[in-house]
């Protein structure tokens, strides 16, 4: 296969122990994270000696021009012309580098028995799979301080007990073997010429260990056809795939085309893109009988997945000409060549009423338009395309927003070529594209990409283009001013094929995960803050046990509803009600030691620190003041100036089912390791009755009583919480509630989980062996809840460093 290949980035642990026969038309699912993630970046710098100055922050005008300096390679990649094997695999040219690893994305898999980890690059426009093996000239694996995270390894067939070679009379051997002989070892090479990077071996054959997407989590090992990479050259020996490359094309070769053929999978995958840049990929998915679909323009001498759209609408406006593109997730831009180019972008200035920006040469896009400081909106015309066979491809990002000083401007997202159209991944967000290879369709369906189960994922209508998509809501709120948040019901006001572009929305969308914090981040300007808050946090607690456990719920409760803003920290002021009066938040109680913290830290640096890094250090501090761990706090929030009660249904409730769960911290781009690892914190505090009396009264029709529960503990908790008069009763979260340590997940076992939300955790194989994990070894869980504490308090998305933490300024 030639042309374009396409590379993710993932992080998975496939789980593989014992042998199964295998299923047919399983689906194995692997999550995706965008190529500039924070592990990546940690690991590549950790290889290579980068320094933070390699790596675009995210959202940033260099951020999006090395996107577009990535795809600009990719779209130069080719082949060497040879009589052997032609496998497309290239990272571009020696430029790239030093570019995040090379730009690529990549999946641990597990390969061989007993089993050896691989970080494998992901690639839909290559075929093979290969790794290291047998290494006369490789990458080095060694002296990397993330191989133990990522389980980087060197293939030896000698480890393997089912390692077998492919012989030259192999169907799969599609090779010149040496002399004349059948059972020679089929050699492979791939080369590319442009950065003289190449791979080249031997085929063998081994298990491949994959795990079924399903509640089950039944292990399969796959018999599947590998390249053994014995020498490699160029790229291959620094940052593009040094630990091998995972082949995810139509050639019979590649590994959904071997699952297909073995009856391990359905012949066909899907990759979901979701809004916040992770996702999934599903080998076996077909997708939904409501999702809608085109046919690839198939072309068994050079089969890519390649479509045709009939139509462009762009507002009002219709573009009724036909192209071909190519569905190309590894490039990051949307390409078009003209004269559709032209026409798109023309329609788009015509329908736009912000002023256009003249042509910035750091900024890869044509058509930019800056966003008046007083107006807090924009209004854009909606692009569609409407696909062979009638689809309709409603395009959810066709804009991307950059802050640059002294204004915001946002671009379309869209780059003219000379050579061919490529709809990328920015076309593709809010969708599961699925490429069914059996029915040769590329088949499309709004998603989230968080859902545990697929078949309850996704709506039961049919995606409408006449559609308007509700409204993103605008402007900034506070108490005191003028400017109010458009509902999503206000889309109907709205002009047809229009929506709202959101200043403040789309700007936090691009830093949710807090790409400029820092724990040095005070360093110089407030140097001593770390000290102030714990005095405040361990006066407090010396007077009162509850504390700690009362100022870690309130950090979670806090970045569950607009990121860590310390927007649970705003009193209710006329008729707004504030969200620490929800109805969730009415016991939050100890804001007393977060506003005494805040008095210290103001009297040693006025107007320096925010609220919403007190509240996270103090959280912090609960911890260690309960014998818990230490960790460094990333600092550098900003505060909110919104907080309103009725957004506090968006925290995850105690009767919260898995798939619930899952969805509501997938939604703040948190994984189920994160939903595990802190759901830990209830092994601090106390609850009332009212958060678990479901599980203990009037259960369900035929019994009063959970059946999960251990009928001893739950009388003891009928005993404390009886059907009446029980208002301010509770029990403690467990029996060392105020000591830091894993009974939590013992207690799990022990059929005493508190919450139904607890107790969720063991319905699904992922979450039940990671509660098992985190019970036999508390060194385990405190690891995973330092990872997970980090991740959850660095979603931002304030605007202000409030004077007084009750009040905005």
């Amino acid at each position: 296969m030639q042309s374009f290949f396409v590379f993710f980035i993932t992080f998975l642990s496939i789980w593989g122990n014992n042998f199964i026969k295998h299923c047919y038309a399983s689906v194995f699912t692997l999550k995706m994270h965008h190529r500039f993630s924070e592990p990546v970046r940690k690991w590549s710098e950790s290889i290579n000696k980068l320094s933070t100055t390699d790596f675009p922050s995210k959202g940033s005008v260099e951020f999006y021009s090395q996107l577009a300096d990535h795809d600009r390679v990719f779209r130069g990649r080719g082949l060497s012309d040879s009589g052997e094997q032609q496998l497309t695999f290239a990272d571009g040219n020696s430029s790239l580098r030093i570019k995040s690893l090379g730009y690529l994305h990549y999946t641990t898999v597990s390969l061989g028995t007993p089993g050896q980890k691989f970080l494998v690059a992901l690639d839909t426009g290559s075929d093979l799979f290969w790794v290291p093996c047998e290494c006369s000239r490789c990458a080095s694996i060694d002296n990397t301080p993330y191989s133990s995270k990522f389980n980087m390894s060197i293939y030896n067939p000698k480890e393997s007990t089912t390692s077998k070679k492919v012989t030259c009379n192999h169907r799969m051997c599609t090779a010149s073997c040496p002399g004349s002989g059948t059972v020679s070892t089929c050699p492979y090479s791939s080369s590319y010429i442009s950065s003289q990077t190449s791979t080249s071996g031997i085929l063998m054959e081994d298990f491949l260990h994959l795990e079924t997407d399903d509640i089950h989590g039944q292990i399969v090992n796959a018999f599947i056809t590998f390249g053994c990479g014995q020498v490699q050259s160029g790229s291959f020996l620094h940052i593009a795939a040094p630990n091998g490359l995972f082949g995810l094309g139509m050639e019979k070769i590649s590994v959904p085309s071997l699952l297909a053929r073995e009856g391990y999978t359905a012949n066909s995958f899907s990759m979901c893109f979701a809004h916040d840049g992770s996702g999934r990929i599903s080998f076996g998915d077909k997708g939904s009988i409501h999702q809608q679909e085109t046919p690839f323009n198939f072309d068994a001498s050079n089969p890519t997945y390649t479509i045709t759209a009939t139509q462009l609408r762009v507002g009002g406006s219709l573009i009724n000409s036909s192209f071909s593109a190519l569905f190309d997730s590894g490039t990051s831009f949307t390409y078009l060549v003209d004269p559709h180019y032209t026409r798109l972008t023309k329609m788009f200035h015509a329908q736009t009423k912000d002023s256009r920006r003249l042509t910035d040469k750091k900024i890869p896009f044509e058509y930019c338009y800056a966003m008046s400081p007083n107006a807090n909106t924009s209004l854009l015309p909606d692009v569609t395309l409407t696909m062979k066979g009638s689809g309709q491809f409603f395009i959810y990002n066709p804009v991307i927003v950059l802050p640059t000083h002294p204004e915001v401007i946002y671009c379309l997202a869209i780059i003219k070529n000379e050579e061919m159209s490529i709809i990328g991944q920015n076309f593709m967000t809010g969708y599961r594209i699925v490429f069914d290879r059996e029915k040769l369709v590329l088949g499309w369906k709004k998603s989230s990409c968080y859902d545990i189960d697929n078949s309850n994922a996704y709506s039961s209508k049919p995606l409408n283009s006449e559609i308007i998509p509700h409204a993103v809501a605008a402007g900034f709120e506070s108490e005191g001013n003028n400017r109010t948040r458009a509902r999503s019901s206000d889309a109907s006001f709205l002009p047809a094929n229009f929506y709202i572009l959101t200043s403040s929305l789309l700007i936090l969308s691009f830093f949710s995960h807090g790409t400029s914090l820092s724990s040095n981040y005070y360093s110089k300007t407030c140097p001593n803050v770390e000290s102030l808050v714990t005095k405040a946090v361990s006066d407090a607690a010396s007077n009162d046990k509850k504390v700690p456990a009362a100022l870690l719920r309130m950090h979670f409760h806090d970045c569950f509803i607009r990121g860590c803003d310390a927007s649970v920290l705003l009193d209710s002021k006329g008729k707004n009600t504030a969200e620490k009066d929800g109805p969730p938040n009415v016991s939050l109680h100890a804001f007393y030691v977060i506003d005494n913290a805040k008095k210290a830290v103001e009297s040693a640096c006025p107007g320096i620190v925010s609220c919403a890094d007190i509240l996270a250090l103090a959280a912090r501090d609960s911890v260690v003041l309960s014998g818990g761990p230490t960790w460094d706090v990333p600092k550098g929030r900003k505060d909110g100036r919104t907080s309103k009660a009725s957004e506090t249904i968006q925290l995850p409730a105690p009767t919260f089912n898995i798939s619930q769960l899952q969805k509501s911290f997938a939604q703040r781009g948190l994984s189920l390791e994160d939903l595990v690892a802190l759901s830990g914190g209830h092994t601090l505090g106390f609850s009332h009755c009212s958060s678990f009396k479901n599980r203990i009264h009037n259960f369900n029709s035929t019994t009063d009583i959970d059946p999960s529960l251990r009928p001893s503990f739950a009388a003891s908790l009928k005993s404390v919480c009886p059907v009446k008069n029980a208002k301010n009763a509770g029990v403690p979260m467990d029996p060392s509630s105020t000591s830091f340590d894993n009974t939590y997940y013992k207690l799990l076992f022990q059929q005493k989980a508190l919450f139904s939300s607890d107790n969720a955790l063991l319905d699904f194989p992922k979450t039940k062996n990671l509660a098992s994990k985190f019970a036999s070894s508390k060194d385990a869980f405190t690891k995973a809840f330092i990872k997970s504490m980090i991740k959850m308090s660095s979603i931002t998305g304030g605007q202000e460093v409030r004077k007084n933490c009750k009040v905005v300024n």
